[in-house]
């Protein structure tokens, strides 16, 4: 049953399109995009084919199709009866191991670093592509295991290498894998009507001489299977295989080597967890190894290319010799960890009250939680979006595509996005369906902003391809934005906007990103009359698409945002309690009268980010004072998500935004006040020191327990909840180097 604040404004949303189709908007294919687009695409498409595209498993390549090739690494400690450890979420459920990433690029090189604590060893792998063409492809992936002291000198582990081919499309596919048992080569065979490319994988092993070993004498166990179409169960399927064939002294687990059908290949190496070893495979799209050569030496420079790449282009894309080494290294790994989190999702989403199936479709995206939420939440993307706009722009341009594809046509973009089995695996069932009508913050539109912004200070800055597809993607935002208008808009002759929710009996509203808020609804008697948060992101809205149809030379669109930036941004006069000159949520109390939230906390800073408070106000000086009251939401560490001295401070339904400390939103009051108000005195102030409080707690955090959290205790600074969190945390790679 509809509340009847859902009733009420039903009239408002062209989604009495519940019971009519709800397609994606694919908008423009590829061979729609002009001239220049199309090539600009090609170049994305072959520059980031492969990457560590499934970033809730340890060093797993993989390529963005629907019909994957995917390599990945394995360990299995030496305890007997041990579990082959495969994820992050292993790692995390298994005391004495740790894993992250210590550099990526995003594009073409990674290194990462595996612990067994315990057994005192240390494995980096490391990833490197030296070709990237639309006609070839190579990488290669390096295993080294350094000698060390380990506490008994006759134990062995083992690394288990797989090569995978896999079918999201379950269509016809004649493509599989066959192994070379002389020469240590993986070949692709057969193909598919979609793909004819084949290649392949070599694998070099040094010993702890570093002498190369042939592949016909290295002390191996091969598994060969079939797992048809739920190959993302294959750490299940090895290690069922492990078990069955454990003490047997046959080198290769298969009953038939040749059969056509193979599309699962995984080599366990076991070594000394004392002796070094060093494992390289390269990848070959035509299988030509005929110019690789690797030696010892070579393979060694590898990760030195890694280093020297990674650190070079991280001092130009944020260059600041005064930051203190420690601060860089937290940045550089906050980095590493945000562009291995990007990952591919393909497949259908499911609508609640939708029995009709939707369309597969691929999602490329960040996640924040390598170990929660393998999968894509788009407000959390906006704000990983900062951060790839100000690294790498292509990855920007990417991602923004796949999320636009992702719309319905009736310019609903769902919030989260499980996207395939494996992806629904990982995911929470009770989020699996997403809710018509529930929005999320438009958070893109920091992407678009940047994009904007760059091309506005120099023109050869976004080039022409970019700036085609940014002109192509602009209706399915304008569409957006007039989903929001439809769906969110309280009254529409008045433009104040409240969050749709169907768990407000719950005092829950998920779609504004900030859950168990407190909204004033606690009452139980009081109705939601206008969310200021949803507001001001209207203004932001409209204010980026106004800069954009301005860029496009669209006049008319132009005229019509902007005229609806002054009409939103009219109406945050609403917001205002003139009594203590704070702006607050709107409700409605149950004699109709309408009334402000009592609460204070996150949602009351939201028109300090984006400048719509005007300077040297006496509503500013309040609201700083506000904010830097000790006995409120300051502290030493952030600030905090809900005020001390509220009714429902650590009491809200999970006490997950009613206290403790997240940082992005404590970036954006940064980000308000260096951009709009670093010359008052007192803003200052407050800027420079909770900046400094920021950095210097989420460094330390990140020293002492060796992650990245969602958020961080209000009392203590320890990092707490979910981890390892790498997606807004990492927002203080920006913090560190002040560029919003």
């Amino acid at each position: 049953m509809l509340s009847q604040f859902q009733t009420e404004h039903s009239k408002n949303v062209s989604i009495n399109q519940k019971n009519s189709s709800l397609k994606p908007n694919l908008g423009k294919t590829e061979t729609n995009l002009s001239l220049e687009a199309q090539v600009f695409q090609r170049e994305l498409n072959s520059k980031y084919l492969w990457g560590t595209y499934k970033p809730h498993l340890i060093h797993t390549i993989t390529q963005r199709t629907p019909k994957p090739l995917t390599f990945g690494f394995m360990y299995l400690p030496p305890e007997e009866n041990s579990k082959l450890l495969h994820s992050y979420r292993d790692i995390k459920a298994s005391k004495g191991y740790f894993s992250e990433y210590l550099r990526h690029n995003g594009r073409s090189c990674s290194e990462s670093v595996f612990k067994d604590e315990k057994n005192l060893v240390e494995i980096h792998n490391h990833f490197y592509k030296d070709i990237m063409q639309e006609d070839r492809q190579r990488w290669h992936s390096v295993t080294i295991k350094e000698k060390s002291e380990a506490s008994s000198q006759n134990t062995n582990a083992s690394i288990i290498y797989y090569f995978l081919i896999e079918n999201f499309d379950n269509e016809l596919d004649q493509r599989y894998l066959e192994l070379d048992h002389l020469n240590g080569i993986i070949k692709i065979k057969g193909n598919n009507e979609f793909d004819s490319k084949k290649g392949g994988f070599k694998i070099l092993v040094f010993d702890k001489n570093n002498f190369t070993v042939k592949f016909e004498k290295i002390k191996r166990k091969v598994f060969i299977n079939t797992p048809k179409n739920e190959t993302w169960k294959l750490q299940n399927i090895i290690q069922q295989q492990i078990k069955e064939n454990l003490g047997s002294i046959n080198n290769d687990y298969t009953s038939n080597p040749s059969n056509k059908n193979v599309n699962l290949i995984a080599i366990q190496l076991d070594f000394n967890i004392s002796d070094p070893l060093t494992v390289h495979i390269v990848y070959d799209e035509q299988e030509n190894f005929k110019d690789i050569h690797a030696t010892y030496t070579e393979t060694q420079n590898i990760p030195k290319i890694i280093r020297s790449l990674f650190s070079s282009e991280f001092q130009t894309a944020f260059p600041n010799s005064q930051i203190e080494s420690r601060y860089q290294s937290c940045a550089q790994l906050a980095l590493s960890n945000l562009l291995s989190g990007i990952g591919y999702y393909y497949g259908n989403i499911q609508i609640s009250g939708e029995t009709s199936p939707q369309p597969k479709l691929p999602l490329y995206t960040g996640c924040p939680c390598k170990t929660e939420f393998p999968r894509g939440f788009l407000w959390d993307e906006g704000f990983h979006s900062l951060v790839y706009s100000k690294w790498n722009q292509d990855i920007s341009l990417d991602i923004l595509q796949h999320w636009l594809n992702t719309q319905l046509d009736n310019g609903w973009i769902p919030r989260e996005q499980l996207r395939g089995d494996e992806c629904i695996n990982n995911g929470h069932p009770d989020f699996i369906k997403q809710v018509q009508d529930e929005a999320n913050p438009p958070t893109l539109m920091f992407l678009v902003m940047a994009l904007i912004d760059s091309r506005c200070e120099d023109e050869e800055q976004l080039n022409k391809g970019a700036s085609k597809i940014l002109k192509q993607s602009y209706p399915k935002l304008k569409k957006w934005f007039e989903w929001f208008c439809a769906t969110q808009e309280v009254d529409n002759e008045e433009g104040i906007f409240a969050w749709r929710s169907n768990r407000l009996s719950s005092n829950l509203v998920l779609g504004s990103g900030l859950d168990d808020y407190p909204r004033g609804l606690d009452s139980g008697k009081n109705k939601p009359k206008g969310n200021l948060d949803l507001q001001v992101w209207m203004i932001f809205m409209a204010e980026t698409l106004q800069k954009v149809a301005k860029h496009l030379e669209n006049k008319e669109d132009s005229k019509m945002f902007l005229a609806s930036k002054k009409k939103f941004k009219k109406n945050l006069s609403c917001f205002l309690d003139q009594k203590d000159h704070i702006y607050k949520d709107l409700v409605e109390e149950e004699n109709l009268n309408q009334s402000f939230s009592p609460h204070f906390g996150y949602v009351n800073l939201f028109p300090l980010f984006f400048g719509y408070i005007e300077n040297h106000s006496k509503e500013l000086d309040t609201l700083l004072d506000e904010i830097r009251n000790e006995k409120k939401i300051w502290s030493n560490f952030g600030l905090l998500s809900l005020s001390r001295d509220d009714s429902l401070y650590m009491k809200t339904t999970d006490a997950y935004w009613g206290g403790p400390i997240w940082i992005n939103i404590n970036y954006l009051v940064l980000r308000g006040l260096k951009l709009y108000y670093y010359h008052n005195p007192k803003a200052k102030a407050v800027y420079d020191e909770l900046r400094k409080n920021l950095i210097e707690n989420i460094c330390l955090q990140k020293e002492k327990h060796g992650y990245f959290f969602e958020q961080y205790n209000q009392d203590t600074g320890a990092g707490q909840k979910n981890y390892p969190f790498t997606g807004w945390t990492s927002l203080i790679i920006l913090i560190i180097f002040e560029q919003y």
